[in-house]
């Protein structure tokens, strides 16, 4: 019974603060974007808080940047596909 509890504990404890990572956010940002359901999208790091993701025919770059989070102790991550950080600029045939 107190392993369970434990368990409890630290499983509603990491979600209760905000505990996410950078990956889970481009999987649910690609998700989005791709109109495709999260277990459907792949993530790989390619480096720092970049991200490959590709699922449904579709794939994309995704850069994430952390920012402090409300309570100050969290870090919340922010994802946007790399055509769009380029501030307009066109995306590469690799990212295509």
């Amino acid at each position: 019974m107190l392993l369970v509890t434990i368990v409890m504990l630290t499983v509603f404890g990491a979600s209760a603060t905000g505990c996410v990572d950078a990956e889970s956010i481009a999987r649910t940002r690609a998700a989005n974007d791709f109109e495709c359901d999260e277990d459907k999208v792949n993530v790989t790091n390619i480096g720092g808080t970049s991200f490959r993701a590709d699922g449904c025919g579709q794939k994309g770059v995704y850069t994430c940047t952390a920012s402090e989070g409300y309570s100050g102790t969290t870090t919340d991550y922010a994802c946007v596909p790399e055509a769009k950080r380029a501030h307009g600029k066109k995306a590469s045939e690799s990212e295509k």
